[in-house]
């Protein structure tokens, strides 16, 4: 595999063969130019609307209807040794309210250090007033936590803005850390007349980036000494639509990135094999681990796919993943027990019954292999932010890993992929793992492969609701229980599993319907301490306001509530990309529906059935001496669908809102027909 991204040239002398390798290697399609200056001085912008500003008008023929970004700049500073250093600034007009967003601020940083040196930020108005964000005004909020610690927000919102103000903000942040991997989007939603992203690496470190899908684009690089600069002008914009492919296939965008020292020509390859020697390091003797096996009483007479999923099943069961501990297990954690090592040999893992996900990876590996399979380590990206590019020579692109597995002698093809501690069955692996390109690590060298998707009968939610009325007819009581399989309710699982006691309450509230009108006897999520239990959730909802007075003979109640997932919300009437859903998944519902005292169910509404390439939908009532029975399933069989096929699938959704507020008749008993 041969190198096209391309490298910084540095003072450091350090690495001199990497540097004459790296250096001079041209991107596709990417002007370079001849080391002119790359310096850029990031400035607050002028505190008045210019001429040239004020005649800026809404122009759609190009994507500048909502807002224009007249100038955005960033100059990242890295030092390993010194704290780094980032200067921003944006300068945008914006041309209807639908633009507002633009002035709404964030500023991510590392907790730990970030330290914010600088601040402005006003909105200039038609009128020659200004408006001024202060700093003190805005909020700290926590975003997520990562390998690097937690990444927190700055986060605010500049006043007065309306159609025709120009807003100018920036910031000077110094984090005590460099950053290995750093992404930047060169389109936005909006029109950029220009942006300017310097990127000066740490010295004593070898770097390289990559700028992608600038094809036809007014996007140039030029390096400097130890330093990059990329500008790109009258940028397109790029539509933000609801599940949309992710970031990197829809936008031109750049990574700046820090390179393995030992890195030379063959880098997949040779990262295959480093991890395939690491693998094998924390084995060990593999017939001593065969030894320590015996815990886990597989069975002896089963073939080896019974066995080696019976091994799986047992490291699920048995061993704790510590990188998904609930917030009761991180909560009863002493300080030296959250120090995880990462060096630790598998027996000491299968003896201590914990691990991160990485040792559940090799535990599980070195069960297979000790049983006579094959078994690799395979990493992969999150599909939602990306695919895997080999051109991007950075190891830091994959989100997690799986394992592979397969019968001695059989093609990599066939392998099965496995997520030990995903609280997944065997065979599968969290959606957003699945169906894009892993990289598996053999000793051989590195392997494309492709951990499949799974099918819509395996993602299953089962749901079981009872509906009926007070003995004074006054309010709805209401129970409802789901239970999810395989991806169904998995990411609201973990959620739940990893807030504290009275955030889970709440959010299980919300679940099941909780507002100012509804009263929540209960919200439970049964099962929740089991790591590989489904996904489950129980409620029971009081909601007053029948309107079943004396003078009423015939009701209607609309089957509607919490207990449907619903449909997706497509609002626009145009699509630009296709649409990328989670996972294949089907939907079942039955609901008891009693009829209000005094009352009884008259006829059933027909049965409706909705077809369509990607999913297919049913709702039927059957009338009881009570009230009724609905049953209701929604299947969706694909995970893309085209944009072409847009406003059919807006149609067919429309349909199943429909078909999904079906109310059923009850009338006064002893009332003629």
């Amino acid at each position: 595999m041969r190198r096209t991204a391309e490298s910084l040239p540095t003072r450091d002398r350090r690495f001199p063969s990497l540097r004459r390798l790296l250096f001079g290697v041209a991107l596709a399609a990417m002007p370079i130019l001849a080391r002119p200056p790359t310096d850029l001085s990031v400035e607050p912008g002028p505190s008045v609307i210019s001429t040239e500003e004020k005649a800026i008008e809404p122009d759609p023929a190009h994507g500048a209807e909502h807002a224009v970004i007249l100038l955005e700049e960033t100059d990242c500073v890295e030092d390993a040794l010194r704290p780094s250093r980032t200067s921003y600034h944006l300068r945008a007009k914006i041309l209807s309210s639908e633009g507002r967003g633009l002035a709404n601020v964030e500023v991510p940083y590392i907790a730990r250090d970030g330290r914010l040196k600088r601040w402005w930020a006003r909105t200039l108005l038609p009128d020659g007033t200004v408006r001024e964000l202060k700093e003190e005004e805005l909020d700290h909020q926590s975003m997520m936590k990562t390998a690097w610690g937690e990444v927190r927000a700055l986060k605010g919102a500049l006043p007065a803005v309306v159609p025709g103000c120009v807003i100018d903000y920036g910031y000077v942040l110094e984090e005590a850390s460099v950053v290995p991997f750093r992404p930047v989007e060169l389109q936005r939603e909006w029109f950029v007349r220009e942006l300017r992203y310097r990127w000066k690496p740490a010295k004593s470190l070898p770097a390289s980036f990559r700028v992608r899908r600038t094809e036809g684009k007014d996007v140039r690089v030029t390096k400097g000494t130890g330093e990059i600069l990329v500008v790109g002008r009258n940028l397109p914009p790029v539509a933000e639509e609801p599940f949309m492919p992710p970031d990197q296939d829809v936008r031109a965008s750049a990574v700046f990135y820090y390179l393995s020292p030992n890195a030379d020509d063959d880098f997949w390859n040779m990262e295959a094999k480093r991890i395939e020697r690491r693998v094998r390091f924390h084995i060990g003797n593999l017939d001593r681990f065969r030894t320590s096996m015996g815990a886990m009483s597989l069975p002896a007479e089963a073939d080896l796919k019974a066995r080696v999923r019976a091994a799986y099943e047992w490291i699920a069961a048995h061993v704790q993943n510590t990188s998904l501990r609930s917030s009761e297990e991180m909560e009863g954690l002493d300080e030296d027990d959250d120090e995880e090592e990462e060096t630790w040999n598998v027996r000491q893992v299968l003896l201590d019954r914990k691990g991160e996900g990485r040792q559940l990876d090799i535990l599980f590996i070195a069960a297979a292999r000790a049983l006579g399979a094959e078994a690799n380590l395979t990493l992969v990206t999150d599909r939602r932010q990306g695919l895997w590019d080999p051109q991007l020579f950075s190891m830091d692109q994959f989100a997690t890993s799986l394992v592979a597995v397969r019968a001695p002698g059989e093609p990599e093809k066939s392998a099965v992929f496995a997520d030990p501690g995903s609280g997944l069955p065997y065979e599968e692996v969290p959606w957003w793992a699945a169906g894009s390109t892993g990289f598996m690590a053999t000793k051989d060298g590195a392997r494309s492969v492709l951990p499949l998707a799974s099918k819509a009968i395996r993602n299953v939610s089962d749901t079981r609701v009872e509906v009926r009325f007070s003995e004074d007819n006054e309010s709805f009581l209401i129970q409802w229980s789901r239970v999810g399989t395989g991806q169904q309710g998995l990411d609201e699982r973990r959620t739940l599993r990893s807030l504290p006691g009275p955030e889970r309450e709440e959010r299980l509230d919300q679940i099941c319907g909780a507002s100012g009108s509804i009263e929540v006897r209960k919200a439970a999520a049964p099962d929740l301490d089991d790591p590989i239990a489904p996904y489950k959730v129980e409620c029971g909802t009081e909601r007053p306001g029948t309107n079943l007075g004396e003078e009423v003979d015939t009701y209607h109640f609309g089957i509607g509530g919490p207990w449907i997932e619903g449909v997706p919300e497509l609002t626009a009437p145009t699509r630009v990309h296709p649409i990328i859903f989670p996972y294949q998944q089907v939907e079942f519902l039955t609901a008891s529906v009693t009829a209000p005292g005094g009352f009884e169910p008259t006829e059933a509404p027909p049965v409706t059935q909705i077809g369509a390439p990607y999913a297919t939908y049913a709702l039927s009532v059957a009338k009881t001496d009570t009230g009724y029975v609905v049953t209701r399933s929604l299947t969706w069989k694909a995970l893309l669908i085209a944009a072409s096929q847009y406003e059919d699938l807006r149609k067919f959704l429309a349909d199943v809102r429909k078909a999904d507020r079906t109310t059923l008749e009850f009338r006064r008993a002893g009332k003629p027909r």
